[in-house]
């Protein structure tokens, strides 16, 4: 859910976007400039024989650069004037540059290490929106494979955190708690004038049947049939 703030002072300003999350008994909130920040998480990848973040960060070095990505990243630039491209190639360099991971230290049944690892980069990097959507489909497309390490793949919504609603981490490793003040949102009281629902009666069968059942043959478990003597 999104909520829009306006007509405020610029000190008011200043104090909700400088405090970002903002949490309460009963609401948690994140305050941001309008239009809001692309993301920088862009997925989270697992499979691969390692837990070293920086032979991760070759192995995806090494796809975006490979000549399938340059392939599209060139098909891109082609799309615009001359006098675009080259700042456009520029662009998409210094995003596939600013790549950053993340170890997520993940466990699976009888505590065996199952190490899943966040990619991140500098969306801001691309000025168009478009392309950004268009290179983080191809990226999160792509296969990570390494000779020695194996084939890493792409997990699809991998955590979700009912704290912050974060993407890229579990509640357990949620990072808010441990903050100075932090209040986590707790169950709203019921209403005082609220009525609990009460179950309507079920409604009690009358005897006998109605007329049209008497001396019908009905089947039984067993495979006969019994006669209604009502």
């Amino acid at each position: 859910m999104a909520f829009l703030i306006h007509d405020i002072s610029a000190n008011d300003t200043e104090l909700l976007t400088g405090r970002k999350v903002w949490a309460g008994p009963n609401i948690t909130f994140e305050a941001i400039t309008f239009p809001p920040p692309r993301p920088t998480y862009l997925f989270t990848l697992r499979g691969l024989a390692t837990s070293s973040e920086e032979n991760i960060k070759n192995i995806v070095l090494d796809t975006w650069k490979d000549s399938t990505s340059f392939a599209f990243f060139d098909n891109i630039v082609a799309k615009f004037p001359a006098q675009f491209s080259i700042p456009l190639s520029q662009e998409i360099i210094s995003f596939v540059d600013s790549i950053q991971i993340k170890r997520v230290d993940i466990k699976q049944e009888g505590g065996r290490d199952d190490p899943h690892f966040n990619i991140y980069t500098q969306s801001s990097a691309l000025s168009s929106a478009e392309i950004w959507m268009d290179i983080c489909t191809l990226l999160r497309s792509r296969q990570y494979i390494s000779s020695t390490l194996g084939c890493g793949h792409v997990v699809p919504d991998a955590f979700y955190c009912p704290v912050c609603h974060g993407k890229d981490h579990p509640r357990g490793l949620c990072p808010f708690p441990k903050l100075p003040g932090w209040k986590e949102a707790t169950t709203p009281p019921r209403n005082e004038y609220e009525q609990p629902r009460e179950r309507a009666p079920r409604a009690r069968r009358s005897f006998p049947y109605n007329e049209p059942l008497r001396g019908k043959r009905f089947p039984t478990r067993g495979g006969g049939y019994r006669t209604r003597p009502y």
